[in-house]
């Protein structure tokens, strides 16, 4: 005869402390419901914004650390450009002001948007610059928010902006 908790053949089996058909009941079931929410809330990533998802740093079931990005979101639905300023016209450009944005792909419309952010340090000119004179000049990265509600713009396009140099 085998005793209590073995099986024959040397191998142990499990048992729990509770005695058989009691299992805590309706309270307990409750708490370990809100136990397992709040872990999978805790383990749930919600987007600030809607959005497409362009690069994923991490995949699921990977560990990540507190402050680790896990994916970048593009937010289509607010299209914004970076574009940049000489020194010599910083001052006549202002938080707010229009621009005109135009796209060879609709050459006979133009975008509206507004200026919403001006860079507070000066750098080299990006290398996508053309001329050896334009990589050395100084400039200001300003942010363009544009006016798309139809969704026409696209993460990439060149355009060309139009901005009325205040006096």
């Amino acid at each position: 005869m085998t005793p209590p908790g073995h099986q024959a053949g040397g191998c142990t089996t499990a048992r729990t402390g509770a005695p058989r058909g009691r299992t805590g009941g309706p309270r307990a079931a409750r708490a370990g419901l809100a136990a397992i929410e709040a872990t999978r809330d805790q383990l749930t990533l919600t987007a600030p914004e809607d959005g497409i998802v362009l690069t994923r740093f991490a995949d699921r079931g990977e560990a990540v650390t507190v402050g680790m990005p896990v994916v970048s979101i593009g937010v289509v639905h607010k299209p914004w450009i970076r574009a940049y300023v000489g020194e010599r016209f910083l001052a006549r450009v202002a938080v707010g002001q229009p621009v005109a944005v135009r796209l060879d792909a609709y050459p006979d419309s133009a975008f509206t948007g507004r200026v919403v952010e001006i860079s507070p340090r000066a750098e080299f000119t990006p290398r996508a610059a053309l001329t050896e004179r334009e990589r050395a000049d100084l400039v200001f990265a300003i942010k363009v928010r544009v006016d798309d509600p139809r969704g026409r713009l696209k993460a990439g396009l060149p355009v060309d902006l139009e901005i009325t140099l205040l006096p």
